[in-house]
């Protein structure tokens, strides 16, 4: 097999994924993992690489949690992303979701109108802790 066409399979079994898992937020890792357990491995460098053409066409979002944790990302089945959405990530678990919620979109046009800043709402991420977990620290 020529090496485009293995590397055409390989993106093909990523691109897979990541519509399986579309509005996820997934990690290079958890796509290594999910191809491996299938038999069919890819690169970790594989993946990176295609993940950043993805990005670079507004099919892919990539979230930096911080805190030295792995980026995730998010897959937009194919078309690019209209933005405009905020995330909850617990301190805790490390569990990333996100956050649609018309009250959080009003204090993004309150900062902008009457305090002049442009908030990134693509990188915008509430700490805290979820609710499971909270469930768990009260017992």
């Amino acid at each position: 097999m020529a090496a485009g066409k293995y590397n055409t399979n390989q993106r093909k079994l990523i691109l897979d994924f990541l519509e399986e898992n579309s509005g996820r937020h997934v990690t290079a890792d958890d796509v290594l993992y999910a191809l491996k357990g299938r038999g069919c491995p890819v690169g970790k460098a594989t993946i990176y690489r295609f993940f950043d053409q993805l990005a670079k066409e507004g099919r892919l979002l990539k979230y930096l949690a911080g805190d030295g944790a792995s980026a995730c990302y998010e897959y937009h089945a194919g078309h690019a992303s209209n933005g405009g959405h905020y995330h909850l990530k617990c301190d805790t678990c490390g569990g990333l979701a996100h956050l649609a919620c018309a009250s959080v979109a009003k204090l993004y046009e309150h900062i902008q109108s009457e305090h002049g800043f442009r908030v990134d709402t693509l990188q915008t991420v509430f700490h805290g802790t979820c609710a499971a977990c909270a469930s768990r620290e009260e017992k």
